[in-house]
């Protein structure tokens, strides 16, 4: 929550700031543009270096290119079965049937996971624009602009291709367009994935691989652990004389102990006794936790040093799951999203006048079967935060 209030001061001052500054003719002669609920920064130098790799690396992006096509016709078919198959699941009440419910901060997004998942989303649309540019630029498109934009908290990029020229390139350069925003967010979702599998080893580095004791990453204000001075970045060694290296050995040792029990605790900060309160029926504290590895340099023994780990842990994750649904649903044939663009570009060239009716029938159809996922798992679990 600290994290969060920190996170969103900064940016209304930031805000005011730019907003302030942007109304002198200096500084919006530098591409700065202010507007209700979004600041844009136009630049030209992203541009030209945009333009500069795809001049350098053309046959490369030709080739990934022409992959990428493939690639997207892939995950229109598999996103729209996965959504009549769980559709399915969810009628029958599976238990392997996945619950989409929409990314909503504060509702279905805690606060507390609110920052990271804002991280995530800027790196998701970072890459999402770049790689529409550069592959504009390989086939030819100009871009008019690119630049940078806070939306209410929301950073990320933005590029303005040439539609006119766009309308006239050939119909391979479109489509190669057209999917290599998505294209470039599975790459990223797989790129996760990788890190995510080998996260120890990411961390091999700086800190120690085995865990040493159980990290505090969120604490709830006024609580049992809040009243007896602990706080975020604290770490626990042991639950009355036992240690607790994992969060197996802490829930363990936590489930001896009845609701109103007082625990004593030797932590980061010395011996701590901590009075429990009931939640549901066990003892709770008041905490958020996470595994604690101890850094091998002393410059990161201290509170944000030990929660570096969790931090991007949790960004890692959040960019994967917001990269792999921005490259699936992306691509499904629902306007706005690049999948409209692509169908239209092979409607247009296989069916021709009816191309126009054909795009219609899909993005209702697609459309539907997205708002009855997110339908059948609301009623199946309501709004559930996460």
């Amino acid at each position: 929550m600290d994290n969060l209030w920190t996170y969103t001061s900064l940016v209304l001052v930031a805000w005011g700031t730019v907003n302030l500054l942007a109304r002198n003719p200096r500084i919006a002669q530098l591409g700065i543009e202010t507007h209700l609920l979004y600041i844009t920064y136009r630049t030209q130098r992203l541009n030209k270096l945009i333009r500069e790799i795809a001049e350098r690396k053309q046959f490369l992006l030709r080739v990934i290119g022409n992959l990428g096509v493939t690639l997207g016709v892939g995950l229109t078919l598999f996103t729209g079965y996965f959504l009549t198959a769980n559709l399915i699941r969810l009628y029958n009440k599976s238990t392997i049937a996945v619950l989409l419910t929409p990314v909503l901060p504060g509702i279905t997004i805690s606060l507390r996971e609110t920052p990271y998942l804002l991280i995530s989303v800027a790196i998701t649309l970072l890459l999402h624009e770049i790689s529409h540019a550069i592959f504009a630029w390989s086939e030819g498109i100009p871009i008019k602009n690119a630049g940078l934009f806070l939306a209410v908290l929301i950073p990320g990029a933005f590029v303005e291709i040439d539609d006119e020229k766009f309308s006239d390139a050939r119909d391979l350069s479109k489509l190669r367009v057209l999917s290599s925003g998505p294209i470039a967010n599975l790459a990223t979702a797989i790129v996760c994935i990788i890190l995510l599998s080998n996260f120890l080893l990411v961390l091999s580095p700086l800190y120690k691989t085995d865990p040493s004791g159980i990290l505090i990453v969120d604490i709830t204000g006024g609580g049992p652990a809040e009243k007896s001075g602990l706080t975020i970045g604290d770490v626990i060694y042991e639950v009355n004389g036992r240690k607790t290296e994992t969060l197996a050995q802490f829930s363990m040792e936590m489930s001896k102990i009845s609701p109103g029990d007082t625990v004593e605790m030797m932590t980061s900060i010395g011996r701590v006794r901590v009075k429990t309160v009931t939640g549901g029926a066990r003892a709770i504290i008041g905490v958020v936790l996470s595994e604690y590895y101890s850094p091998k340099m002393g410059f990161l023994e201290n509170r944000f040093g030990r929660q570096i780990p969790y931090h991007l842990l949790t960004v890692v994750f959040w960019t994967y799951s917001i990269g792999l649904s921005t490259a699936m649903f992306n691509m499904l044939p629902i306007y706005p999203f690049d999948g409209d663009q692509f169908l239209k570009v092979i409607a247009e060239r296989i069916a021709g006048k009816r191309a126009a009716g054909i795009r219609r029938v899909c993005s209702a159809v697609f459309l539907g079967l997205m708002l009855a996922n997110v339908m059948f798992s609301f009623i199946r679990i309501g709004l559930v935060t996460i």
